[in-house]
């Protein structure tokens, strides 16, 4: 039977074979809520102390200073054990249910899914066809606003390039072809996170032709039938795609 206890710090090691990585900035999110709630689940630990489950949170109590840790141990006959141990503390079985998270989120003032790696869909936060009574569409656009916050965040707060990066790295030292490599590139890009709500900030304090290329870029799109909503709505590409199509049919 596992069991669970605390142990030193001095006592625990990281597992060099650990196949996940974080970003500075969602690793001082990580130490800014052990600060505020303490570990909520123990690190997964074999009886040696190597830490197979919560690697980066065994890096967060390292840098915030703590002495101890809550770990949980297990006894993995071998490498696929290991593996297994590490990817089940990570596994998501579960999942969102959409509407009720989405309620509970509005219910609460002032908090946001921000610092969770938690997306509601696009089209479920905005309605972009709701039937009339008999039975044809109309537009019903609620846009989700953004409010300026504070100052002009630099550059560096409105994404998160980690990903991105790695990807780059493996593509320039491998030996493929010059236009394969291209394609490649391309494609990392996707792995760009943006922070949107940086991004509104971003774009409140910056002049015309900074907010006019955010737009065409569809970091911001300005509600379509308004100059300006109450401040600017962040839209993805192909819900405004899907709107614009059907514009042109109507």
């Amino acid at each position: 039977m596992a069991e669970q206890m605390t142990k030193p710090i001095s006592e625990l090691r990281l597992w060099d074979k650990n196949p996940r990585t974080i970003s500075k900035e969602k690793m001082e999110l990580l130490k800014k809520y052990i600060k505020k709630y303490g570990m909520l689940s123990p690190l997964k630990i074999t009886p040696d102390g190597e830490v197979l489950g919560g690697n980066h949170r065994f890096k967060a109590l390292i840098e915030l200073g703590e002495k101890e840790a809550w770990v949980h141990v297990v006894n993995p006959a071998d490498e696929k054990e290991k593996l297994e141990i590490a990817l089940l503390d990570n596994q998501e079985f579960a999942k969102w249910v959409q509407e009720d998270l989405r309620r509970l989120v509005l219910e609460i003032p002032e908090f946001t899914l921000t610092d969770f790696n938690i997306s509601l869909s696009q089209r479920k936060l905005i309605d972009l066809v709701d039937p009339s009574e008999d039975g044809s569409y109309t537009k019903n656009v609620e846009s989700p606003i953004y409010e300026p916050k504070g100052e002009k965040p630099p550059i560096k707060e409105l994404f998160d390039e980690t990903k991105t990066q790695e990807l780059l790295e493996k593509i320039s030292k491998s030996s493929l072809d010059a236009e394969t490599k291209s394609f490649l590139v391309m494609a990392a890009y996707r792995h760009t996170i943006f922070n949107y709500e940086k991004i509104a900030d971003f774009y409140a304090h910056s002049d015309k032709e900074v907010q006019e290329l955010m737009e065409d870029s569809a970091l911001v799109i300005i509600d379509f039938k308004k100059a300006i909503e109450q401040g600017y709505v962040k839209l993805s590409q192909e819900i405004t795609g899907s709107y614009l199509e059907d514009k042109d049919e109507e």
